[in-house]
Protein backbone atom coordinates (compact mmCIF):
# COMPACT_ATOMS: atom_id res chain seq x y z
CA UNK A 1 0.00 0.00 0.00
CA UNK A 2 1.19 3.37 -0.83
CA UNK A 3 1.69 6.66 1.13
CA UNK A 4 -1.40 8.57 1.20
CA UNK A 5 1.12 12.00 1.84
CA UNK A 6 -1.63 14.53 -0.42
CA UNK A 7 -0.18 14.08 -3.68
CA UNK A 8 2.59 16.47 -5.34
CA UNK A 9 1.45 19.42 -3.45
CA UNK A 10 2.31 17.38 -0.19
CA UNK A 11 5.55 15.91 -0.78
CA UNK A 12 6.80 19.68 -1.68
CA UNK A 13 5.58 21.35 1.66
CA UNK A 14 7.18 18.53 3.48
CA UNK A 15 10.31 18.57 1.73
CA UNK A 16 10.54 22.42 2.90
CA UNK A 17 9.71 21.46 6.12
CA UNK A 18 13.06 19.43 6.64
CA UNK A 19 15.05 21.76 5.11
CA UNK A 20 14.45 23.89 7.63
CA UNK A 21 14.37 22.23 10.77
CA UNK A 22 17.06 19.45 9.52
CA UNK A 23 19.72 21.99 8.01
CA UNK A 24 22.55 20.36 9.76
CA UNK A 25 21.81 16.81 8.89
CA UNK A 26 20.38 15.69 5.70
CA UNK A 27 18.00 13.02 6.40
CA UNK A 28 18.69 10.02 4.54
CA UNK A 29 16.25 7.81 2.14
CA UNK A 30 15.73 4.61 3.92
CA UNK A 31 14.81 5.46 6.91
CA UNK A 32 13.27 1.69 8.66
CA UNK A 33 11.84 3.42 11.86
CA UNK A 34 11.00 6.97 12.77
CA UNK A 35 10.96 7.85 16.63
CA UNK A 36 8.53 11.03 17.23
CA UNK A 37 8.83 12.58 20.51
CA UNK A 38 6.28 15.54 21.00
CA UNK A 39 7.85 17.71 24.11
CA UNK A 40 6.54 20.71 25.81
CA UNK A 41 9.52 21.80 28.50
CA UNK A 42 11.19 19.98 30.64
CA UNK A 43 14.01 20.15 28.88
CA UNK A 44 16.63 17.85 31.35
CA UNK A 45 13.67 14.71 29.98
CA UNK A 46 14.05 15.71 26.87
CA UNK A 47 17.94 15.86 26.35
CA UNK A 48 18.04 12.23 28.36
CA UNK A 49 16.19 10.75 25.68
CA UNK A 50 17.76 12.32 22.77
CA UNK A 51 20.74 10.98 24.25
CA UNK A 52 19.69 7.56 24.80
CA UNK A 53 17.90 7.65 21.56
CA UNK A 54 20.70 8.97 19.56
CA UNK A 55 22.57 5.27 20.35
CA UNK A 56 20.30 3.97 17.18
CA UNK A 57 21.95 3.57 14.22
CA UNK A 58 21.43 5.86 11.50
CA UNK A 59 18.59 4.36 9.79
CA UNK A 60 16.59 5.63 12.51
CA UNK A 61 15.59 8.99 12.57
CA UNK A 62 14.19 10.82 15.63
CA UNK A 63 11.97 13.51 15.21
CA UNK A 64 11.33 16.34 17.94
CA UNK A 65 7.81 18.21 18.15
CA UNK A 66 8.33 20.97 20.46
CA UNK A 67 5.05 22.17 21.26
CA UNK A 68 6.51 25.45 22.04
CA UNK A 69 8.50 25.13 24.82
CA UNK A 70 9.78 28.25 26.55
CA UNK A 71 12.45 26.82 28.54
CA UNK A 72 15.88 26.36 26.95
CA UNK A 73 14.47 22.53 24.80
CA UNK A 74 15.71 24.93 21.48
CA UNK A 75 19.16 25.80 22.67
CA UNK A 76 19.65 22.06 24.04
CA UNK A 77 17.98 20.24 21.06
CA UNK A 78 20.05 22.44 18.58
CA UNK A 79 23.21 21.63 20.23
CA UNK A 80 22.56 17.45 19.96
CA UNK A 81 21.55 17.97 16.12
CA UNK A 82 25.16 19.79 15.64
CA UNK A 83 26.70 17.33 17.75
CA UNK A 84 25.44 14.24 16.21
CA UNK A 85 27.94 12.03 14.22
CA UNK A 86 27.42 10.25 11.46
CA UNK A 87 26.38 6.77 12.52
CA UNK A 88 24.05 7.92 14.74
CA UNK A 89 20.29 8.32 14.33
CA UNK A 90 18.89 10.85 12.46
CA UNK A 91 17.88 13.86 14.40
CA UNK A 92 15.54 16.33 13.25
CA UNK A 93 13.62 19.19 15.45
CA UNK A 94 10.17 20.59 14.49
CA UNK A 95 9.26 23.75 16.45
CA UNK A 96 5.39 24.47 16.57
CA UNK A 97 4.29 28.54 16.97
CA UNK A 98 2.10 27.33 20.00
CA UNK A 99 1.34 24.23 21.73
CA UNK A 100 -0.41 22.00 19.62
CA UNK A 101 -1.81 19.56 22.13
CA UNK A 102 -0.17 15.61 22.12
CA UNK A 103 -2.17 14.27 19.15
CA UNK A 104 -1.68 16.72 16.67
CA UNK A 105 2.66 16.95 17.58
CA UNK A 106 2.36 13.50 16.87
CA UNK A 107 0.80 13.87 13.64
CA UNK A 108 2.89 16.99 12.51
CA UNK A 109 5.97 14.88 13.38
CA UNK A 110 4.29 11.95 11.74
CA UNK A 111 3.81 14.34 8.16
CA UNK A 112 7.17 15.18 8.83
CA UNK A 113 8.65 11.48 9.25
CA UNK A 114 10.00 9.18 6.92
CA UNK A 115 10.16 5.60 8.52
CA UNK A 116 8.82 2.55 7.02
CA UNK A 117 7.76 1.77 11.04
CA UNK A 118 6.75 4.44 13.12
CA UNK A 119 7.55 4.77 17.06
CA UNK A 120 5.56 7.51 19.32
CA UNK A 121 7.46 8.17 22.47
CA UNK A 122 7.26 10.43 25.49
CA UNK A 123 10.26 12.46 26.15
CA UNK A 124 9.99 11.29 30.03
CA UNK A 125 10.30 7.70 29.19
CA UNK A 126 13.21 5.66 30.60
CA UNK A 127 14.20 1.69 29.71
CA UNK A 128 15.31 0.29 32.78
CA UNK A 129 18.72 -1.75 32.83
CA UNK A 130 20.77 -2.75 30.02
CA UNK A 131 17.78 -2.40 27.29
CA UNK A 132 19.22 -0.21 24.48
CA UNK A 133 18.07 -2.59 21.88
CA UNK A 134 14.39 -2.31 23.26
CA UNK A 135 13.17 -0.27 19.70
CA UNK A 136 14.17 -3.57 17.50
CA UNK A 137 12.41 -5.87 20.13
CA UNK A 138 9.52 -3.73 19.16
CA UNK A 139 10.25 -3.81 15.42
CA UNK A 140 10.26 -7.57 15.55
CA UNK A 141 6.34 -7.54 16.32
CA UNK A 142 5.33 -4.39 14.00
CA UNK A 143 6.77 -6.50 11.33
CA UNK A 144 4.41 -8.84 11.94
CA UNK A 145 1.53 -6.59 11.69
CA UNK A 146 1.16 -5.68 15.16
CA UNK A 147 0.86 -2.53 16.96
CA UNK A 148 2.97 -2.59 19.49
CA UNK A 149 3.28 -0.78 22.69
CA UNK A 150 3.04 -0.79 26.80
CA UNK A 151 -0.50 -1.10 27.86
CA UNK A 152 -2.84 1.84 29.50
CA UNK A 153 -5.22 1.67 32.46
CA UNK A 154 -8.29 -0.12 32.02
CA UNK A 155 -11.56 1.91 31.58
CA UNK A 156 -15.15 0.84 32.76
CA UNK A 157 -18.00 1.45 31.14
CA UNK A 158 -18.83 4.57 32.18
CA UNK A 159 -15.41 5.62 30.87
CA UNK A 160 -13.44 6.12 34.03
CA UNK A 161 -10.01 4.61 34.83
CA UNK A 162 -10.52 1.74 37.08
CA UNK A 163 -6.54 0.16 37.57
CA UNK A 164 -3.59 -0.51 35.92
CA UNK A 165 -3.79 -2.97 33.39
CA UNK A 166 -1.46 -6.31 33.56
CA UNK A 167 -1.62 -7.91 29.66
CA UNK A 168 -4.01 -6.90 27.00
CA UNK A 169 -6.82 -8.86 27.52
CA UNK A 170 -8.80 -8.12 24.12
CA UNK A 171 -12.56 -9.16 25.75
CA UNK A 172 -12.50 -6.14 27.77
CA UNK A 173 -11.98 -1.93 27.43
CA UNK A 174 -8.57 -1.44 27.60
CA UNK A 175 -6.10 0.49 25.33
CA UNK A 176 -2.34 1.42 24.71
CA UNK A 177 -0.31 3.84 25.83
CA UNK A 178 0.68 6.26 23.41
CA UNK A 179 3.22 7.49 25.52
CA UNK A 180 5.40 4.46 23.83
CA UNK A 181 3.75 2.98 20.26
CA UNK A 182 4.81 0.80 17.65
CA UNK A 183 3.86 0.23 14.28
CA UNK A 184 3.95 0.25 10.48
CA UNK A 185 3.39 2.86 8.56
CA UNK A 186 1.08 0.92 6.00
CA UNK A 187 -0.98 0.48 9.77
CA UNK A 188 -1.24 3.84 10.72
CA UNK A 189 -1.97 4.81 7.44
CA UNK A 190 -5.18 2.56 7.62
CA UNK A 191 -6.04 4.44 10.10
CA UNK A 192 -5.80 7.85 8.90
CA UNK A 193 -7.72 6.58 5.23
CA UNK A 194 -10.30 5.48 7.43
CA UNK A 195 -10.57 8.61 9.93
CA UNK A 196 -10.79 10.89 7.19
CA UNK A 197 -13.65 10.92 4.36
CA UNK A 198 -12.42 12.20 0.97
CA UNK A 199 -14.71 15.11 1.12
CA UNK A 200 -11.91 16.28 3.64
CA UNK A 201 -8.72 15.33 1.60
CA UNK A 202 -8.19 19.15 0.51
CA UNK A 203 -8.41 20.21 3.87
CA UNK A 204 -5.61 17.82 4.91
CA UNK A 205 -3.21 18.03 2.28
CA UNK A 206 -2.85 22.04 3.18
CA UNK A 207 -2.05 20.57 6.24
CA UNK A 208 -4.57 21.02 8.56
CA UNK A 209 -4.44 17.87 9.83
CA UNK A 210 -2.80 14.35 8.00
CA UNK A 211 -1.81 11.81 10.79
CA UNK A 212 -3.61 8.77 13.05
CA UNK A 213 -4.24 11.19 15.82
CA UNK A 214 -7.48 12.08 16.40
CA UNK A 215 -6.88 15.97 16.98
CA UNK A 216 -10.25 16.49 18.52
CA UNK A 217 -7.79 15.66 21.91
CA UNK A 218 -5.60 18.20 23.19
CA UNK A 219 -4.60 15.80 25.76
CA UNK A 220 -5.86 12.80 27.95
CA UNK A 221 -8.19 9.80 25.95
CA UNK A 222 -6.39 10.32 22.20
CA UNK A 223 -4.56 7.03 22.59
CA UNK A 224 -7.82 5.70 23.86
CA UNK A 225 -9.67 6.45 20.41
CA UNK A 226 -6.65 5.24 18.48
CA UNK A 227 -6.75 1.97 20.14
CA UNK A 228 -10.12 1.38 19.75
CA UNK A 229 -10.19 2.94 16.20
CA UNK A 230 -7.45 0.20 15.02
CA UNK A 231 -9.31 -2.44 17.22
CA UNK A 232 -12.58 -1.65 14.98
CA UNK A 233 -10.29 -2.71 11.69
CA UNK A 234 -9.42 -5.56 12.92
CA UNK A 235 -5.95 -4.67 13.81
CA UNK A 236 -4.30 -6.70 16.71
CA UNK A 237 -1.78 -5.29 19.98
CA UNK A 238 0.82 -6.81 21.20
CA UNK A 239 2.00 -5.82 24.51
CA UNK A 240 6.32 -6.35 24.49
CA UNK A 241 8.00 -7.48 27.93
CA UNK A 242 10.77 -4.17 27.92
CA UNK A 243 10.68 -2.80 31.43
CA UNK A 244 9.98 1.16 30.84
CA UNK A 245 9.37 3.87 33.32
CA UNK A 246 7.21 6.76 32.41
CA UNK A 247 7.49 9.48 34.89
CA UNK A 248 4.24 11.83 33.40
CA UNK A 249 6.24 15.31 33.92
CA UNK A 250 3.98 18.09 32.95
CA UNK A 251 2.70 21.12 34.38
CA UNK A 252 -0.50 20.48 35.06
CA UNK A 253 -1.47 23.95 36.97
CA UNK A 254 0.01 25.86 34.43
CA UNK A 255 -1.83 23.52 31.21
CA UNK A 256 -4.92 23.38 33.25
CA UNK A 257 -4.89 19.50 32.46
CA UNK A 258 -7.84 18.53 35.21
CA UNK A 259 -10.15 20.79 32.74
CA UNK A 260 -8.16 19.10 29.74
CA UNK A 261 -8.82 15.92 31.39
CA UNK A 262 -12.44 16.07 31.71
CA UNK A 263 -13.32 17.78 28.29
CA UNK A 264 -11.08 14.76 26.31
CA UNK A 265 -13.09 12.44 28.77
CA UNK A 266 -16.52 14.00 27.28
CA UNK A 267 -15.76 13.61 23.79
CA UNK A 268 -14.18 9.95 24.30
CA UNK A 269 -17.26 9.21 25.71
CA UNK A 270 -19.49 11.14 22.97
CA UNK A 271 -17.56 9.28 20.79
CA UNK A 272 -17.45 5.64 21.72
CA UNK A 273 -20.33 4.96 24.11
CA UNK A 274 -22.50 2.06 23.10
CA UNK A 275 -20.03 0.85 20.18
CA UNK A 276 -17.60 -1.29 21.67
CA UNK A 277 -18.54 -4.40 23.71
Amino acid sequence: MGNPRCGRKGKQMKAKAKATVDEFNPVLDNILCSVIVPVYNNVNFTKAAIKDLLRLPNNYEIVIVDNASDDSTQEEVMSLVAGRSENQAQLVYITCPRNLGFGRANNKGYKHSNGEYVLFLNNDIRVEGRHEDWPSIMLEWAKKGYFVGTQGALLDKEFNFVKEGSGLKQSRYWYVSGWCLCGSRENFDRLILNHYSHDQTDEICEGQAWGPWNEKFFAYFEDGDLTWRAKKLGMEFKEVSVPVHHFGRMTGRKMGLSHMYKKSRRIFKKIWKGKLV
